[in-house]
């Protein structure tokens, strides 16, 4: 169950960390796939997080996520070679 807390979060961060995916990956639907997958995996310790470090915490969920889809990307198009 999401809590109110979580939902104001996600309310606050939400735009901002999807607009910080779409200029890195200039693709609206992997930008939301991965702002989506980084709360997802945020919101498993979010509860330990001091309020002014969930930003913090957010956009690193988001970097492992797209470095994981650039290799991702790439390994394909060397298959594709």
């Amino acid at each position: 169950m999401i809590t109110d807390e979580f939902e104001a979060i996600y309310r606050s961060h939400a735009d901002n960390l999807y607009r910080y995916c779409l200029y890195y990956l200039k693709d609206v639907e992997k930008a939301q796939d991965i702002t989506y997958q980084a709360f997802l995996d945020f919101y498993k310790y979010y509860e330990t997080v001091t309020s002014d470090t969930v930003l913090k915490c957010l956009v690193c969920e988001a970097k492992k996520l797209l470095s994981n889809s650039q290799h991702q990307e790439l390994a394909r198009r060397e298959a594709l070679e």
